[in-house]
Parts: C-alpha cells; sequence; structure tokens
C-alpha cells in the first residue's frame, strides 16, 4: 500500500487514541464523536478501490453495524463501542499492509498536542479546527496555520462575547487576550503558585503576540516569499492548540 494511505490509516489511529480517554470519562459530546466518526469513513473512501487497505475497510465498516442511540448530549459508554470498532478497522489494516508498524515507529519523532473540542464555541471556530486538520493531513503544517490562527481568534471572541467584555470588532489577538486576562472572572490569579502561573499566562501572552505577523507574513494566507518550514508551522499549531486547550478547561 502507498506510503501516503499508511499515514492515513495512521493518523486515524492517533485521532482515534486522542478521543478515547474523553469518551471514556463521558467528557466527549455526542456529536463531537459523531463527526470524527464521519470523518474517519470518508477519508477512508478516498483510498483506491483496489488498494487492501480499502478492501479491509469496506469489508469490516459493517461487520457488525453499529447505530447512534437518541440520548443525552454527551456520550455513555455504549456509545464508546463507535470507537472501538474503528479501532479494529484501523489496526486491522496496518497490521495487514504495515506488519512492522515503522511508520508509526517513524511518526514517534513528530508529537502534536491533541486536536482541541471547546466546550464554548461556534460554527466557525469548529470549522477552522477541522479544516487545520484536514490541511494538515493532505497538504502539512504550513498550509494549516492559517486556519488554527482562525480557531484561536474565534475562540478568544466567542469567550468575551460570552462574558460580555467589550472590545472592538477588528480586535486582535493580543488585544483579546488581554481583555480575558484582566477581566474575566476565571482568569484571575488565585490557587496555588498564583504568581508563578501568571507568569506562564504572560510568557503565552508573548506567544499571542507573534501568531498575527507569523500569519500574515510566513503562511499562505498571503503570497509571501518565504514560507514557515514544517517544525516551525507544527510548532505554531501545537502553541495554539495549547492555548485553546488551557482557555476552554479554566471555562469548565
Amino acid at each position: 500500500m502507498p506510503q501516503n494511505a499508511i499515514a492515513l490509516v495512521d493518523d486515524i489511529l492517533d485521532e482515534i487514541e486522542h478521543l478515547e480517554p474523553s469518551c471514556k470519562s463521558s467528557e466527549l459530546r455526542v456529536r463531537e464523536l459523531q463527526t470524527a466518526v464521519h470523518s474517519f469513513s470518508t477519508r477512508l473512501e478516498q483510498l483506491h478501490r483496489d488498494e487492501p487497505a480499502f478492501r479491509i475497510f469496506d469489508r469490516m465498516r459493517n461487520e457488525p453495524p453499529t447505530w447512534w442511540r437518541d440520548h443525552g448530549e454527551y456520550v455513555d459508554k455504549e456509545d464508546f463501542e463507535h470507537l472501538r470498532k474503528w479501532r479494529k478497522i484501523a489496526e486491522t489494516i496496518l497490521d495487514r499492509v504495515d506488519p512492522s508498524q515503522n511508520s508509526r515507529k517513524q511518526r514517534g519523532f513528530t508529537t502534536t498536542v491533541a486536536t482541541p473540542q471547546p466546550t464554548l464555541s461556534t460554527a466557525v471556530v469548529d470549522r477552522a479546527i477541522s479544516d487545520a486538520e484536514t490541511l494538515i493531513r493532505a497538504q502539512g503544517a504550513t498550509s494549516a496555520v492559517d486556519r488554527i490562527h482562525t480557531a484561536l481568534h474565534g475562540y478568544l471572541r466567542v469567550i468575551c462575547d460570552a462574558a460580555k467584555i467589550t472590545t472592538s470588532t477588528d480586535a486582535s489577538l493580543t488585544q483579546l487576550f488581554k481583555a480575558i486576562r484582566e477581566h474575566h472572572p476565571k482568569f484571575q490569579a488565585t490557587g496555588a503558585r498564583a504568581a508563578d502561573i501568571q507568569q506562564i499566562v504572560r510568557a503565552i501572552a508573548s506567544i499571542v503576540g507573534v501568531l498575527d505577523p507569523v500569519r500574515n507574513q510566513a503562511t499562505v494566507v498571503h503570497p509571501n516569499l518565504i514560507l514557515l518550514d514544517e517544525p516551525e508551522a507544527m510548532l505554531v499549531i501545537n502553541a495554539a492548540r495549547t492555548i485553546l486547550h488551557y482557555l476552554d478547561a479554566k471555562l469548565r
């Protein structure tokens, strides 16, 4: 099987591993799990029908059939069966076409921060996060920096609007993050080692401050002559994901 197909199945297995803890603890929304499962199927359907990977997927996807139940907003233990099924499909494909699992060993050098799934969100933020994941897989991290920038910018705006924090309509990432730090009650300095944590948050603010010029001057959002290399682009994406995870955790 071509290496790009192995990488595709490998990516799906990575995503399943990221989703499993929150699914087991019922912290994952049903719609989030449904979106992920639909994505797995859609991406595997793009494989050539004569590839062994597609044949395995096509045979196993309805063996046995799994159904979505009508219940609450969050998953329960029975919903975990959907992830278990897709893990089995992905592992069966890799066992068949990449028995030494060399692809996963090689990919171990590229550690990524889990894809955020913010509780407080909008369709634009969700779409930008999803687009970033698609671009990383299809074209590389450099092409995805703009999307993760949009996701973070949109999420900061959502937080300000929900908390009725007044900002200008064209506020930058830095301005929005500063407004949240200074005016949102959940981001005030309290708890253990508050001064040290505040120092870390100020360091994060410095990172936020350079995301705008990086996005505007070193990505494909504009016809820039020099673009970020893949390692640096992945660094930017992981930094933005980490900030999204921190903000979401503070708001829960």
